[in-house]
């Protein structure tokens, strides 16, 4: 199985966390980034919720992030990379996301 990411028009993506829960400094910072490398490395991971509309499942920094950055530069926003997820595989496609999202490295307490 390979995925790759497409590429998404950032007015078709919405997200369910507000921007309110990122420091103004962080995603200021990140905006500025976004602007000064012409995108950012980091593909969103989105699901589909309408035709040609997705919601973001992973990467709401980043979402707010290139928002801001489209206000500031419309042609450098326009478009994000993201993995769309639909289809039979969506579930644990999402599944896989909140797993590794919850994944922390073993300390040096922990190790032998």
């Amino acid at each position: 199985m390979l995925l790759s990411p497409e590429f998404v028009l950032v007015k078709e993506i919405t997200s369910n966390v507000p921007p309110s829960e990122f420091l103004e400094l962080d995603l200021e910072q990140a905006t500025q980034l976004i602007l000064k490398a012409e995108g950012t490395i980091k593909p969103l991971i989105v699901r589909t919720i309408g035709w040609e509309s997705y919601e973001v499942v992973d990467g709401h920094c980043e979402y707010y992030a290139v928002v801001r950055a489209k206000e500031i530069n419309p042609r450098d926003g326009e478009r994000i990379g993201a993995f769309i997820i639909e289809g039979d595989k969506a579930e644990v496609l999402e599944e896989q996301v909140e797993m590794l999202r919850n994944i922390s490295p073993v300390s040096e307490e922990h190790t032998i």
